[in-house]
């Protein structure tokens, strides 16, 4: 029994199963065509400008991370295909929730330029047009942005006869200063938990946390929000969109907040020392 016990403090899993992760562990270079990870149904697809793949990942507190992250080019942006992987797991149905993670690092940025924007939705690439650049081309989206420093909750839906998807933001209390300036961090862990309203015209709900080192969640940095009623079960991309040459990492899709943050593994010796103790327990009490 002692062996058992033992043996069961190596083996117990890490984190749950994720439905969609990403982590951008590839080698160096154009992020096109990259098709790791899980719960994807296509490649990534450069939608303008070839957005890059560098090979040092971001970390944040005790995540779990992978070895590369992807970086903007000037005004660009990439989108990538899940097919049914979310609604398959029963994660865009009425009723449900859904809880995602990124990390966004904007670091030697200036902020007054440089944005960040991940969309869950059904159109992928960002307008054309400069002026659109921040708005899907068409279709309906939900997600997370970056904008003059400030973290802010963000939909996309057509709002008139147009085919542009024009973005609406909601302050968060989180900014990600490039600089480092008034002790604002030039990375940020952020995770949100949206909540499907009850039939197909109810309001969705988007919070919006910033967990700390150690992966607790804390108060919301964005209090639920209420938006209008998307079509969610429609989804079947996430898009990035960049501006300058922010970072994006880690991003994560589950059905609680536990899969989207990972605990990274202990060190060897750390696993050692608790399982000894365990163990040193469990011959103490027999």
């Amino acid at each position: 029994m002692k062996y058992l016990t033992l043996t069961a403090l190596f083996v117990s899993p890490i984190h749950a199963a994720l439905v969609i992760e990403e982590t951008f562990s590839y080698d160096a270079g154009n992020l096109n065509g990259r098709n790791g990870g899980t719960g994807f149904s296509s490649g990534w697809s450069n939608t303008r400008n070839n957005p890059s793949i560098v090979e040092t990942g971001l970390t944040a507190g005790s995540l779990a991370s992978g070895g590369g992250t992807s970086r903007g080019n000037a005004w660009s942006g990439t989108e990538r295909q899940i097919g049914s992987s979310l609604s398959n797991a029963g994660l865009t149905a009425n009723g449900s929730a859904l809880w995602f993670s990124a990390i966004f690092d904007l670091t030697n940025m200036n902020v007054a330029n440089a944005d960040l924007s991940l969309s869950l939705g059904t159109s992928g690439f960002f307008a054309g047009a400069f002026g659109d650049r921040e708005n899907l081309a068409s279709g309906e989206g939900i997600g997370i942005t970056h904008s003059r420093a400030r973290v802010q909750g963000v939909y996309w839906s057509d709002s008139d006869s147009d085919t542009i998807a024009e973005r609406v933001e909601n302050d968060s209390s989180l900014l990600i200063d490039g600089q480092g300036g008034n002790g604002n961090p030039t990375q940020a862990l952020i995770v949100g938990r949206i909540d499907w309203g009850s039939d197909d015209n109810a309001n969705e709900t988007l919070t919006l946390y910033a967990p700390s080192d150690n992966l607790t969640l804390g108060s919301p940095i964005m209090a639920a929000w209420e938006i209008p009623a998307l079509d969610q079960s429609a989804f079947d991309r996430i898009a990035i969109q960049y501006k300058d040459n922010p970072q994006v990492d880690e991003i994560r899709f589950g059905s609680t907040s536990a899969d989207v943050l990972p605990a990274a593994i202990p060190e060897p010796s750390s696993t050692l020392l608790l399982a000894l103790g365990a163990l040193g327990l469990i011959c103490r009490r027999r």
